[in-house]
């Protein structure tokens, strides 16, 4: 079921790839954002309280929406 699933995303983000639907600019900060999240992000988390994780989590992602919504 794994390899089943990472073949699904490989051929999906070829696709995507192929039909010029990937803005990069924003798939390199995503990018980043996900490496650095994994590194250090759990350890980070782990550390503070609940609330205020979930603030951060919430800061981030409505950043994110705004900063798409005026792009377009």
């Amino acid at each position: 079921e794994g390899l089943s699933r990472r073949l699904r995303r490989v051929i999906a983000a070829l696709y995507f790839i192929a039909h010029g639907a990937v803005d990069w600019p924003d798939a390199a900060v995503l990018t980043v954002g996900q490496i650095v999240g994994s590194w250090g992000g759990s350890r980070v988390a782990r550390n503070l309280p609940p609330t205020a994780v979930r603030a951060v989590v919430i800061a981030v992602g409505v950043v994110m929406a705004v900063s798409l919504l005026l792009k377009r």
